[in-house]
């Protein structure tokens, strides 16, 4: 059965992590590695807790009578089933636990997923929150959020390699932009909208090359920020992925050891045509955060 939040740690339902970053930036590999520790859960991505803000935003604790509802809506999201949650159980749980609102609610979803553990970080991991940041911080205004950075170029890399050797047909395949002009215009203005959405908040931001080649001390430096202790599961994170089978073709190295050759890769595979377009577009973003041109 899921743990039972007691009265020391009620604040957990309203503080929870989320992971922000551009498809094809590691935020998968990333999310597999936090929840590989005892303390933190982070399920694989569903969308729901802003799907269905609008209709369940208010909420109460006298909706326990009638949450079927809410709970029809829940497990009929896109992706939702890959949580394999048990409805009789899930709502056994949920009145329990006597949430006040629809932020409880939805923390209630997260923490069930993680039964068996000692849940004292959950999250969420989704690159369609990229759109919906706002939200997030209106709901979860105490909560942390991580902005994980990849060199655009080898993001469009990803993306052509993606496109290129998985079936287009298979369930949830990524639409990703298909040419260098629309991929360097995509990742501009997905990192614009995250670095303007967390202007002000307490974030993080790391980046894909600092995790890879620096993974310990980078991974330090995330469990100090989000004041959890150190747990050596991290370093073995692939030894427990729970990535959905659904969508784990096309994340194929988070069941691997960390592995740097993805670091710099645009240099081999894409054309200096190519690489001088997408640093046309995108040079000057590239060059504020640090990387070469």
């Amino acid at each position: 059965m899921p743990h039972k939040i007691n009265n020391m740690s009620q604040d957990l339902l309203k503080k929870p992590l989320f992971i922000l970053g551009n498809p094809r930036s590691g935020t998968s590999l990333f999310r597999i590695i936090l929840n590989s520790h005892p303390n933190i859960v982070i399920p694989p991505e569903s969308g729901f807790t802003q799907w269905w803000f609008k209709k369940y935003s208010n909420f109460n604790v006298q909706n326990l009578n009638n949450l079927d509802p809410f709970l029809d809506d829940l497990l009929n999201s896109k992706k939702i089933e890959t949580y394999e949650l048990k409805r009789s159980k899930l709502k056994e749980y949920i009145i329990s636990q006597k949430p006040q609102d629809y932020q409880e609610l939805c923390a209630l979803v997260y923490l069930f997923y993680g039964s068996g553990k000692d849940v004292h970080i959950w999250g969420d991991k989704n690159n369609y929150y990229i759109h919906h940041i706002p939200l997030l911080l209106d709901l979860y205004p105490n909560s942390k959020q991580i902005h994980l950075m990849r060199d655009g170029r080898d993001v469009a890399c990803s993306y052509l390699e993606v496109s290129k050797n998985i079936d287009p047909n298979s369930t949830y395949f990524p639409d990703f932009p298909s040419t260098i002009e629309e991929i360097a215009n995509a990742w501009c203005r997905n990192v614009a909208k995250i670095m303007e959405g967390l202007s002000g908040t307490n974030h993080l931001t790391i980046t894909y090359e600092e995790l890879i080649t620096n993974f310990k001390p980078t991974l330090l430096k995330v469990t100090e920020y989000l004041e959890c202790d150190w747990s050596d599961s991290l370093l073995t994170y692939y030894n427990c992925n729970d990535e959905p089978t659904v969508t784990a073709k096309w994340k194929q190295k988070t069941f691997k050891p960390i592995d740097s050759r993805g670091i710099g890769r645009y240099k081999k595979e894409l054309t200096k045509e190519q690489i001088s377009v997408f640093n046309e577009i995108a040079g000057s973003l590239l060059q504020n955060l640090g990387y070469i041109i």
